[in-house]
């Protein structure tokens, strides 16, 4: 008799409910660690240099992160978890990022993209459709190479239920379906 919702947001968004209590377990990207959750690590994955369909980028051919200061990209805004991987490695060599649009949507990125306005860094899976239709490509990015962590996370101030344990070990299940199908390329990572 239990009622299943599943939310998409921001992080943001998805804490502050974690915390109120109006949701019981959450897929947040790991970043600093709060106290008042626990995480549980869940996948890793790479992220991606994106381009429109004609672009030069190609999958068997990596692109150095250094290359990426001559190129006009699309990303997310500053505090955003995404850009702060980004950014991350851009500081790590010492490259100054020619951002020439900040949108905190996939979709926007991605239609972004797609007409031409630049290239944007992302995971595969949301733009695994656009590849299959070829509408985008991608390569690879090294030197650094950016990698964002997923982890299950659940407020540590009250006692996890057995639906929400529940939920948890089917969300697992779903997500190691889908990277061992290749549908979300990435890395399972068991605590």
């Amino acid at each position: 008799d239990a009622t299943l919702r599943i939310i998409s947001a921001y992080s943001g968004f998805l804490l502050d409910w974690l915390h109120r209590g109006d949701v019981d377990i959450a897929i947040l990207f790991a970043g600093k660690p709060v106290r008042s959750l626990k995480a549980l690590p869940l996948l890793e994955e790479n992220l991606y240099l994106i381009g429109p369909a004609n672009s030069q980028l190609r999958p068997d051919r990596p692109t150095n992160f250094e290359t990426l200061a001559s190129m006009p990209l699309l990303l997310p805004s500053i505090g955003h978890g995404m850009r702060n991987i980004v950014e991350e490695c851009a500081k790590a060599c010492s490259v100054e990022l020619n951002v020439k649009v900040e949108a905190d949507n996939y979709s926007t990125l991605k239609n972004l993209v797609k007409t031409h306005h630049g290239l944007t860094i992302l995971p595969l899976a949301p733009i695994h459709d656009e590849i299959s239709k070829g509408e985008l490509t991608y390569a690879p990015l090294t030197d650094p190479m950016p990698v964002r962590k997923l982890v299950m996370s659940y407020p540590s101030d009250r006692p996890v239920s057995r639906l929400t344990k529940f939920a948890a070990r089917i969300l697992t299940e779903k997500t190691t379906q889908f990277v061992e199908n290749g549908i979300w390329p990435g890395r399972i990572v068991r605590p």
